[in-house]
């Protein structure tokens, strides 16, 4: 269903032929990305590299639609009764227990992050309405998170609204977008240098033990058996990888993802993947970052960003895995993009 609905939008943009050099300038890592998963198909066809490479695929015809059409469509109102009305149904597979909780809690939290996109519109960031829904959501997500005991969701409920309300009332800091983009992939390196170590460090057994103390629950979760695990697969074929379709499954005796999808994309496509992937998210960044415009969902969809970034660097939701949990965040990412590109010509075909 994805892919078919994915297809209807590179159809559409094919036929509607308006931006489609700029777009194409702007989206040519995903390209790239796609030919890059094809490549490794061809190289070592299987049933699972070709589902990856259907979805990175998927995304990038969803970036072309949205991109040349977002700014337009988030202002019509059946497109804006239908995504509410998906947003919702995105809650029920968590409300009724139906799915991983890290799968329908993920498909929550996105979920309600189009609702709030779409209803923060062009009021100021720093009005009160805004500021009020921002400080909303994340109490709402956290709380829901506790409520189906997926404790990440608490954290990035209140990150994400820590982040809007820090944009909001210094907009001035996303002119730092490289170096703050830089930070964030240094923390998540940090972060999996953390759990790589933490039973061959007696200082970072003792983050663990005050985990345990403060918590009740260890830092562990069976990411320091898998990521150095994997760690040591890439490296034996760390450029190309050892092929689309590679999973965690095929090197250790384990059912679980890679929990990480920057060391997944690494296994199966390699660092010029890995690449490849972090300058696909750099180019909307930028673009988001840099926009003049500082509208309120601009500022929500700069957060929303960060928290997706983190996200997966402790699930594989970015171009594979749990799709339906990365789409919505993908669309609010692309329509915003959309919106700041139009606002951008416009501008300069006034001057």
């Amino acid at each position: 269903m994805i892919s078919i609905s994915a297809a209807l939008c590179g159809l559409i943009f094919l036929i509607k032929k308006e931006r489609i050099g700029e777009i194409l300038q702007l989206g040519w890592p995903l390209i790239a990305l796609c030919l890059c998963y094809t490549a490794s198909l061809a190289v070592h066809p299987s049933f699972t590299a070709l589902k990856h490479s259907l979805a990175v695929l998927s995304i990038t015809l969803f970036f072309f639609f949205y991109v040349q059409n977002g700014s337009t469509i988030r202002r019509n109102p059946i497109f804006l009764i239908g995504a509410t009305m998906a947003s919702i149904a995105f809650l029920m597979p968590s409300l009724l227990g139906l799915n991983m909780k890290n799968f329908d809690g993920g498909m929550a939290f996105y979920g309600m992050c189009v609702i709030v996109f779409l209803f923060m519109g062009n009021r100021p960031p720093n009005s009160s309405i805004a500021i009020t829904i921002a400080i909303a959501f994340g109490a709402a997500t956290s709380i829901y998170g506790y409520l189906i005991d997926f404790r990440m969701l608490i954290t990035y409920g209140m990150l994400l609204a820590l982040c809007y309300l820090l944009l909001s009332w210094r907009p001035g800091l996303t002119r730092l977008y490289r170096s703050s983009f830089l930070l964030l992939i240094t923390t998540i390196g940090a972060t999996m240098f953390f759990y790589m170590n933490i039973e061959n460090s007696l200082y970072l057994t003792e983050i663990n033990d005050f985990f345990i103390r403060t918590t009740d629950r260890p830092a562990l979760s069976g990411r320091q058996i898998l990521w150095p695990a994997i760690a040591s697969a890439i490296s034996e074929n760390p450029w190309i990888g050892l092929g689309a379709g590679t999973l965690p499954s095929d090197i250790i005796d384990t059912d679980f993802s890679a929990h990480n999808y920057y060391l997944q994309v690494t296994l199966q496509v390699g660092l010029i993947g890995l690449t490849l992937a972090l300058t696909c998210v750099y180019r909307i960044w930028r673009e988001l970052f840099k926009a003049k415009r500082k509208a309120s969902s601009l500022i929500f969809a700069i957060a929303t960003l960060i928290i997706f970034v983190l996200h997966n660097a402790s699930e594989v939701i970015m171009f594979q895995n749990a799709l339906r949990v990365a789409i919505p965040a993908w669309i609010i990412f692309f329509i915003a993009t959309s919106s700041s590109i139009r606002e951008a010509t416009q501008s300069d075909e006034s001057i």
